[in-house]
């Protein structure tokens, strides 16, 4: 690994564990957990009405 793909890689180790505390924080919140659910829910009720358009599944 060059000394610039090291520097990369450190600082996108650095960026990562301020990112992980910024997760745990918002794991902890219950109205930002009850958002992720229903934005999920939301996807996959679209997915399952729709089908699939990526032709993996067949519409129904």
């Amino acid at each position: 690994m060059t000394g610039r793909a090291r520097r990369r890689a450190a600082g996108a180790a650095d960026g990562g564990v301020e990112r992980i505390a910024e997760f745990k924080e918002k794991l902890r919140d219950e109205a930002y957990l009850a958002g992720a659910i229903l934005r999920i829910a939301t996807v996959l009720s679209a997915r399952l009405v729709e089908g699939y358009p990526d032709g993996r599944r067949t519409t129904r």
